[in-house]
């Protein structure tokens, strides 16, 4: 009997030491456990598109809510691992509101980082309305924006913006590159440059503008394609009116647009007036031998060029010239037409 006591004494002497021991074992091992996910939360790649994407932080918007909206983009896997990197690191309330451009295949801590860096240098760059593509890669090349392969990199990178013709990439996405003054990062990858003149380019072209080239029955491509022609052809607003409506009318009627800016655009040659050996050229470009549109656009026409080609100011003229002054001459028929270049051209 004493034995019993004895033996019964000790066992429960022990099993609460047991009970201690199993509840330290798996705190222990929640913590590695939990450690490891979070060390691997924040290190992994998301593995979504490698091109950066706009992320626009609102002001006031709070932690957990950019949290999720980074994860329901795909930028980040994890929005509490987002939120204890932020607390763990003394950033939480850090965050810049703005336009951010973020990578869905960059790592979670590199995320937050980008988001909350606070001292970061800016530049000012400019595109002019009319610049061919070529254009803007001297520009960016020459003021240390990006080098030539970089530029010829980002252009021929895919960027998944669901408002884009499939088609712009084969052409680096010229006519879409919107001409602007723009405040960007010194340290602002290639990436994040075009792309914020893309999404630029989708803010002036806002829902209405979508809506009425949709109404008549065109193409946002049809649209840019005419309006980069529009955009080298003539200069001001009220011109620009007048030759996209003559332009769509000579489009609708399948007549060649007969337009000296898209032999240009090929030959190089700068001039005002095409020559005979210019207007043998065999490039699908050379309105004057071919009907219809060229193939992609020819420059990166600004706001009046895009919006004159989607609201066109009605008229009855069929051809126009321009005079070394840079006077439109409007003529209703070839026979007028005719008289005038003999008038105004040399």
């Amino acid at each position: 009997m004493k034995n019993f006591l004895r033996s019964s004494m000790i066992e429960q002497y022990r099993s609460p030491r047991r009970s201690k021991r199993f509840f330290l074992l798996a705190f222990i091992l929640g913590i590695i456990l939990v450690g490891s996910w979070y060390w691997l939360a924040i290190n992994s790649y998301a593995g979504g598109a490698a091109n950066e994407q706009e992320f626009t932080v609102s002001s006031g918007q709070s932690t957990k809510v950019i949290a999720e909206r980074l994860a329901e983009a795909g930028i980040i896997k994890s929005a509490v691992a987002f939120q204890w990197y932020l607390r763990f690191n003394d950033l939480s309330g850090k965050i810049k509101a703005g336009d951010h451009y973020l990578s869905g295949n960059a790592r979670l801590k590199e995320v937050a980082q980008s988001l909350t860096r606070l001292e970061r240098q800016e530049r000012t760059i400019t595109i002019i309305e009319g610049w061919e593509n070529r254009h803007i890669r001297q520009y960016m090349v020459e003021n240390g924006v990006m080098s030539e392969s970089d530029w010829n990199s980002v252009t021929s990178a895919a960027y998944e913006l669901d408002w884009l013709p499939a088609a712009a990439r084969n052409y680096g996405y010229e006519g879409y590159l919107f001409p602007d003054t723009y405040r960007v990062f010194a340290d602002a990858s290639p990436a994040e440059i075009v792309g914020k003149l893309l999404n630029n380019f989708r803010r002036r072209v806002n829902d209405e503008m979508l809506a009425e080239i949709s109404r008549q029955g065109r193409t946002l491509e049809e649209v840019v394609i005419m309006a980069s022609i529009v955009e080298k052809e003539v200069r001001s607003a009220e011109d620009m009116g007048l030759v996209a409506d003559l332009f769509w009318r000579r489009y609708d009627d399948d007549y060649p647009l007969q337009s000296d800016a898209t032999v240009n655009y090929i030959t190089q040659s700068g001039r005002a007036q095409s020559t005979l050996d210019d207007l043998a050229n065999e490039s699908q470009y050379n309105t004057y031998k071919y009907a219809g549109l060229p193939p992609g656009p020819i420059s990166n026409p600004g706001l009046n060029a895009l919006r004159a080609t989607i609201y066109p100011e009605a008229n009855d003229y069929y051809f126009f010239l321009t005079t070394k002054e840079g006077e439109v001459i409007y003529s209703r028929n070839f026979t007028e037409h005719s008289a005038n270049k003999r008038k105004y051209l040399p």
